[in-house]
């Protein structure tokens, strides 16, 4: 259980006794005995995962052509939605990585009735809590659907962020996941894993599989 002051959620469990700093309005949950990051980042404004972009880069960014479309996205989060709506009138869904929108997501938007919580690992205007998401601070079975959009790339261990993932869904929850098989390195030092599609099965060995597939075409890099 926590509790909540001005600057701080404290936890009041006897086995942790921990103050979580609120920074911008954002509570840092992270545990710092399973991340790789410490809380000081946060509260002493170090960058934590987005790599700074030079005005080069920015420009070459603007006139470059986007091989990154992703071509699938609206029609996935579009069933997505309709999937967590036949699980509950007011569905619950946790967004991992969700310092930007992601391509699609503002389809789950259209839908009042879905409480969207979106985390991340760096502060973002879009950030609602900060969670690494090796081990997410929430209690089980308490989400309808949990989203890992170009997500499962940029953790340590996939595995463990998975079963974490499996741990807070509902019994008949709804997981979407991202996950590139060819794309550039991206996200700086923050860049550890690949799969192909027997591969992201694997990972995902304790779920049933709704639908599956590519969500980009020749050529592109998802």
């Amino acid at each position: 259980m926590l509790t909540s002051t001005a600057e701080a959620l404290i936890c009041q469990n006897t086995a942790c006794l921990q103050a979580y700093p609120v920074v911008h309005g954002v509570p840092i949950l992270i545990d710092e005995r399973s991340s790789v990051f410490d809380i000081s980042d946060y509260v002493e404004s170090r960058d934590t995962y987005f790599p700074s972009q030079t005005r080069l880069r920015r420009l070459l960014g603007r006139l470059v052509p986007d091989i990154g479309k992703n071509l699938k996205a609206v029609t996935n989060y579009s069933t997505f939605a309709e999937l967590v709506l036949h699980l509950d009138a007011k569905p619950r869904v946790l967004v991992l990585g969700g310092g930007e929108l992601g391509q699609g997501l503002e389809e789950l938007f259209r839908y009042a009735e879905i409480e969207v919580i979106e985390s991340d690992v760096a502060l973002g205007s879009r950030v609602a809590v900060i969670i690494d998401g090796h081990s997410i601070p929430f209690r089980g079975e308490m989400f309808d659907g949990v989203i890992a959009q170009a997500v499962l790339e940029h953790v340590i261990d996939p595995y463990k962020v998975v079963d974490e993932i499996h741990r807070v869904l509902k019994p008949s929850g709804i997981v979407y996941a991202e996950t590139p098989f060819m794309q550039q390195v991206h996200g700086g030092r923050y860049d550890f894993m690949r799969f192909t599609h027997l591969g992201h099965r694997r990972l995902f060995r304790r779920f049933d599989e709704h639908s599956s597939g590519a969500v980009s075409g020749t050529g592109m890099v998802r």
